[in-house]
C-alpha cells in the first residue's frame, strides 16, 4: 500500500510539473480553442506528451549512468590484479578477463571454449582435477595451489579459488599470482639446504680433525708415556731398596704419569672414542658404563638384538647426540636415574633418553 501512495504522488508530481511547463509554452504553440471538452482533451493530450518527454529524458540519463557504470565495471574486471574465470560444469571456460589469460599466456579470445585443465601442468592436474570436482559436488568455497603452463611451458603458480554460481551450473574462479612467493620458498628451500649441507660438510671435517688430534695423541704421546711409565716403573723397583728417598721422588713421579696417562685417554675418548671402531652399539654400552661411574646417576640401557650396522658417519653422529643428551642430564637434571633406548623400527633409528 505504500509502494501504491508513493508511485500515485510521483505521478502527481510528473503531472503538476508537465501541467506547469504547458502553461509556459507560448499561445502559439497550443491549439486554437473550440468547444469544452474538446479543449480539455487536447490539454489532456498536450500534458501526456510532456510527460513522455520527461520519461524518456529520465530514461535517457539512466542509459548513460548505466552505461558509464557498465565500461567502470568493465575495466575494473578486465585490469583487476587478479584472474577472473567463469567455468562450465566440464572445466570450459566460459568467460574471463585480461589478467587471467595474460596468466594462462595466451588471448582471451582463444581461450574460450577451452578446458582449463590443457593449460595446468602435468604435476598439478591431479590436485586440479580434485579440486573442480569438490567446487561442483560440495557447492562451498574451495582453494588450491596449481602450476600452469604459460606460453614458453614454463611452470606459473596461481593460487585458486572457486565458488559455485548459484544462477547456474558454473562456478567463478579467482587466480592469484604466487610464482614469485614459489620462487622465493623455492629459493629459501635452496638456501637451506646448501646451509644443511655446509654444516653437515664442517661436521666431517670437526670429526675429521678430531679423529686424526686422537690418532696422534694415541700414536705419539700416548707411546711416549707409556714408554716413560715403564723406565719410571723400572727406576722405582731398582731404587726400592737402596735410595729410599730417591725410591719416595720416583714414586710420584710415576704417579703423576699414571695421572697424566688418564688424562690423554679421557682425552683421546672425548676427540673420538677408540670403541667406535668396534660398533655403535659397543661404543653406546661403554659410553653409558663411563657415564655412570663418572656421575654416579644409575643408568639402563636398551637396545634390541641383531646387527647394528651403520656408517662412520651416522653412528658419530648417534654417538655424539647420546653424549650431548647425558652431558645435559649432569648440568641441568639433578636426576637419580637414566633411561637409554636404542632400537630400529620401521627401517628408522631411533635413540631415546629419559631422566
Amino acid at each position: 500500500m505504500v509502494g501504491g501512495n508513493s508511485k500515485r504522488a510521483a505521478t502527481a508530481a510528473l503531472r503538476q510539473s508537465a501541467m506547469k511547463q504547458l502553461d509556459r509554452m507560448p499561445m502559439a504553440a497550443k491549439l486554437p480553442p473550440t468547444d469544452a471538452d474538446v479543449r480539455k482533451l487536447v490539454h489532456e493530450l498536450q500534458v501526456h506528451q510532456i510527460e513522455l518527454e520527461m520519461q524518456n529524458a529520465e530514461l535517457l540519463q539512466i542509459r548513460a549512468d548505466l552505461e558509464s557504470s557498465l565500461a567502470r565495471y568493465t575495466d575494473l574486471y578486465d585490469f583487476a590484479p587478479v584472474g577472473y574465470v567463469t567455468l562450465a560444469s566440464d572445466g570450459a571456460i566460459q568467460d574471463a578477463n585480461l589478467t587471467a589469460a595474460e596468466l594462462l599466456g595466451t588471448t582471451r579470445t582463444d581461450m574460450m571454449g577451452q578446458r582449463l585443465m590443457q593449460f595446468v601442468s602435468h604435476e598439478s592436474q591431479t590436485v586440479f582435477s580434485a579440486f573442480l570436482k569438490a567446487v561442483f559436488t560440495g557447492h562451498a568455497q574451495e582453494t588450491c595451489e596449481a602450476a600452469l603452463l604459460h606460453a614458453h611451458h614454463q611452470p606459473h603458480f596461481v593460487h585458486m579459488t572457486a565458488t559455485v554460481d548459484a544462477s547456474g551450473p558454473t562456478c567463478r574462479l579467482v587466480m592469484v599470482d604466487v610464482n614469485e612467493r614459489k620462487k622465493a620458498e623455492e629459493a629459501l628451500r635452496k638456501s637451506r639446504k646448501e646451509l644443511r649441507e655446509l654444516a653437515s660438510y664442517q661436521e666431517r671435517v670437526k670429526e675429521d680433525e678430531r679423529k686424526r688430534i686422537a690418532r696422534e695423541i694415541h700414536d705419539d704421546l700416548g707411546q711416549n708415556l707409556l714408554a716413560l711409565r715403564i723406565d719410571i716403573a723400572m727406576l722405582y723397583t731398582r731404587t726400592s731398596g737402596m735410595h729410599p728417598h730417591l725410591n719416595k721422588k720416583v714414586g710420584a713421579a710415576l704417579s703423576h704419569i699414571d695421572a697424566t696417562m688418564k688424562a690423554v685417554r679421557a682425552a683421546i675418548n672425548n676427540l673420538r672414542p677408540t670403541v667406535l671402531d668396534l660398533g655403535l652399539r659397543a661404543a653406546i654400552e661403554w659410553q653409558v658404563q663411563d657415564f655412570q661411574r663418572r656421575s654416579g646417576i644409575a643408568c639402563e640401557l636398551t637396545t634390541d638384538t641383531g646387527p647394528l650396522i651403520l656408517d662412520d658417519t651416522r653412528a658419530t653422529t648417534v654417538f655424539r647426540i647420546l653424549q650431548e643428551s647425558l652431558n645435559n642430564v649432569v648440568r641441568h637434571a639433578d636426576a637419580s636415574r637414566v633411561d637409554i633406548a636404542l632400537y630400529r623400527d620401521d627401517g628408522k633409528l631411533f635413540l631415546t633418553v629419559k631422566d
